[in-house]
């Protein structure tokens, strides 16, 4: 089992040493031609100070860095392994797909208060699409949106509709695969998934407290506690919370937040380890504020739309969320060459959302009054995911296998009823003047009423094949997916059921020097709801990518560069039936290809880097609806790229003192689906930060995101407008023993 505590007392190590010597030479510079981007890490030297209590060697760093677990914590900012791309722990090296990981540390680098921000200086990842939102994570990978089919937990299935959301401060880790991955995880878009690494009991003991206040009087504590109970270390703790108070940028649109993450790892055996997890989390947020586009990133004649203007009823608008999530994994080591492990969860949300503002642009001749619809969504879901896999090592001749052989499956239950009421005179609200008092929560009639279930059960098989310097990876999955839809109202059922078998191959080349270019092939499915006219059921969407890169990790430097370019063709996409446009038809296309460039590392032991940019050309490539075909969707730029440092002084009067920065452009994006109306211009954002390590017991940090206060929009539609989050700031001061 993998011990989650070998590296932890990293971090105290590395503040206590006083000096380490540079390295200069960045030889990636010459051999990729990526100057701007590419950096590398001190090579740990041993040292001596007459202040310093820890020395660390070079054999010493290097082979606690070694003991890196893929699903583990990570020393540093700097990832080496992940199970992401292969549900095996692989180095990321030898993964034949793009793969980032975001560890503990940068999260809290970042002052990252959701996974969206986490991701803001990832290539090909575009998050906080939807612009400011409190309720889920909206995030594109390569064009394609990841926030329906793409969020998974601890490597199992978080969600099958927008539902959940995690808190970072539960993390570990945050891994992004790019590129399709139904070959290991079933139904999923092509563009590819995240997975979010929930934190797991620990060897060395953690104790932290800390108290945040900033922006929009955010209030907030967290803790986590975590450690030994017996003295053989057979039993194992952690205990992860948080409590926030806050207010947001959009008026009457609160952001509060009760969590809490007990777990227990048993070592049962020498070769038997059980860790049970369970977390519970109960929100009160606020509906997105849906804005037309005249008066945000169009002109209006009015003047532009206040960014915090609240387009609902302060006495009505009302949303709560409660989630549970209760689960455990088990791992078996039979021998070094065989090992099972099983993960299983259950997840139950509790949704229920009131409000008086869903926007729906202006009314007919008007600049400034818009048309609201009145309506009530309730939500109650059981989910439960399960994975089993066998792993086995074993030898042909001169090659060398890691087999997985698996089988997971996935059910989702979930009681729905919405209820609406009428875009009324008594329900328009005048953007520029709002008076609240007139608002009329009318709820009319029931619209929906419906149970939900959605199974999909699916068996792989992978081969990890090495010869020399040449890896070849194989994949291979079937999947079996059904759903029974009963209408409540109507009183009627409908079923659906599909199967799709996927594949994957990947070639990777080892060179000693770091260097390991790549090839790969990989699919991805899921599945079209409903029927066509003649009543037959829709085929699946199917993804197909081919993918080629370099990643280099040089020998004895901590950092990770990767340049990949991708192709991707997402095929039977629902379009319009030219026969009769009250149905549709799957002969509708979708390609994105372009490339990407990430770095992160250390140029020395005071710096740490993070950089990206990416190229995403997307667009409808085949369509019944001649005014989409060619056309970019909504929200997605062409291109964007990031930089973020961090110094951090280690000696001298100003020992323990670091500052970071970063900066964030995205293209311009299309306001709405026939690239028509125009495009919100692009935006460029700066992030700053303070932070002090007083001693080993006191971390004070000063985060400021979008510093500059730059007001920028993002629009799905004409009527559907939303500004992006302004300047936050948030100061923390954490004790630690």
């Amino acid at each position: 089992m993998n011990h989650y505590g070998s590296v932890s007392g990293r971090e105290a190590s590395r503040r206590r040493s006083t000096h380490r010597p540079r390295h200069r030479h960045i030889a990636i510079a010459a051999s990729l031609a990526l100057a701007p981007l590419a950096f590398s890490s001190s090579a740990y030297a041993q040292t001596s100070d007459a202040s310093s209590d820890v020395t660390l060697a070079p054999t010493q760093v290097s082979a606690q860095r070694d003991q890196e677990d893929g699903a583990g914590p990570v020393d540093g900012i700097v990832a080496k392994r992940s199970t992401a791309g292969t549900k095996t722990d692989t180095p990321l090296l030898e993964t034949p797909q793009s793969v980032s990981v975001i560890p503990k540390e940068m999260i809290r680098d970042l002052g990252a208060q959701s996974v969206s921000q986490a991701m803001r200086y990832s290539a090909g990842v575009l998050p906080d699409n939807a612009g400011f939102e409190t309720r889920f994570d909206w995030i594109n990978i390569r064009g394609f949106s990841a926030s329906t089919l793409g969020m998974y937990m601890d490597g199992t299935r978080l969600q099958s509709v927008t539902e959940f959301q995690l808190d970072p401060y539960g993390l570990e880790r945050i891994e992004i695969l790019r590129g399709p991955a139904s070959v290991l995880y079933g139904q999923n878009t092509p563009g590819g998934l995240i997975n979010m690494v929930t934190k797991k009991p620990l060897e060395t003991p953690l104790h932290e407290v800390q108290l945040s206040l900033g922006s929009f009087k955010n209030k907030q504590a967290a803790f986590d506690f975590s450690g030994p109970l017996d003295e053989d270390r057979k039993v194992l703790y952690r205990v992860v919370g948080l409590v926030r108070d806050s207010n947001t940028q959009v008026d009457h649109t609160p952001n509060d937040r009760i969590y809490i993450a007990p777990s227990l790892t048993w070592k049962a055996t020498d070769k038997t380890t059980i860790t049970f997890q369970g977390s519970y989390q109960r929100d009160k947020v606020g509906f997105g504020q849906f804005l037309p586009a005249s008066g945000t990133v169009l002109y209006n004649p009015n003047g532009q739309i206040p960014v915090g203007r609240f387009v609902g009823d302060p006495d009505t608008d009302n949303i709560k969320r409660e989630q549970v999530f209760a689960g455990y994994q088990i791992e078996h080591r039979f021998n070094d060459q065989v090992t099972f492990k099983q993960s299983a969860r259950y997840s139950y949300l509790d949704y229920k959302v009131d409000t008086d503002g869903y926007g729906l642009g202006y009314t007919s001749g008007s600049t400034t009054t818009i048309n609201r619809l009145p309506f009530a969504d309730y939500r109650q879901t059981d989910v439960v995911t399960i994975d089993n896999q066998l792993q086995t090592k074993f030898k042909t001749g001169p090659f060398s296998h890691v087999a997985l052989f698996g089988f997971d499956y996935y059910y989702y239950n979930e009681h729905r009823s919405m209820r609406q009421g009428v875009a009324s005179a008594a329900n328009q609200l005048n953007l520029y003047s709002p008076s609240y008092s007139s608002a009329v929560f009318g709820l009319t009639r029931q619209a929906a009423d419906t149970d939900s279930r959605y199974t999909q059960g699916g068996l792989y098989f992978q081969d990890q094949i090495k010869y020399k310097k040449w890896l070849l990876t194989l994949g291979a999955r079937q999947d079996w997916a059904a759903q029974n839809v009963y209408n409540r109202l109507t009183q009627r059922s409908s079923n659906q059921s599909d199967s799709q078998a996927t594949f994957r191959t990947g070639l990777t080349y080892l060179f000693d020097t770091g260097i390991a270019p790549y090839f790969s092939y990989s699919e991805s499915f899921q599945p079209n709801v409903g029927t066509d006219r003649f009543g037959n059921q829709f085929k699946p969407s199917k993804g197909k990518q081919y993918e080629i890169g370099v990643k280099y990790q040089p020998v004895g430097y901590n950092s990770f560069i990767t340049l990949s370019l991708f192709d991707i063709h997402m095929t039977n996409v629902l379009t319009t039936d030219p026969v009769n446009t009250a149905y549709s038809v799957t002969t509708g296309e979708q390609h994105s290809k372009g490339f990407e460039i990430e770095a992160v590392g250390e140029l020395t032991d005071n710096l740490k880097v993070i950089s990206s940019f990416t190229n995403t050309n997307i667009v409808n490539s085949k369509t019944n609806d001649a005014t989409l075909l060619n056309k970019v969707p909504p929200q997605q730029p062409r291109t964007a790229a990031s930089l973020w440092a961090d110094y951090t002084f280690h000696t001298g009067m100003l020992k323990g003192f670091g500052f970071n920065g970063g900066v964030r452009y995205v293209g311009p994006t299309y306001i709405e689906s026939t690239n028509t109306a125009g495009q919100a211009p692009s935006r460029t954002l700066v992030d700053l930060g303070l932070h002090y390590q007083f001693n080993k017991h006191w971390r004070f940090q000063l985060d400021g995101s979008n510093i500059f206060d730059k007001i920028y929009v993002v629009c799905v539609t004409t009527s559907q407008c939303a500004y992006g989050a302004r300047r936050t700031i948030l100061g923390t001061a954490k004790y630690s023993w």
